[in-house]
């Protein structure tokens, strides 16, 4: 990061909190959907 300045590096910063947010979002669908396939198994 030492790099970067200014509109780069507000630019990774994005980046990486909107990658963090997607991998969020596939864990939580995945969760569900396994829980789901669980409950469909008993």
């Amino acid at each position: 990061m030492s790099y970067s300045s200014g509109l780069q590096r507000q630019a990774l910063y994005s980046i990486g909190l909107i990658l963090f947010l997607f991998i969020m979002i596939i864990n939580t669908v995945m969760g569900r959907l396994l829980k789901k396939g669980d409950d469909d198994k008993k």
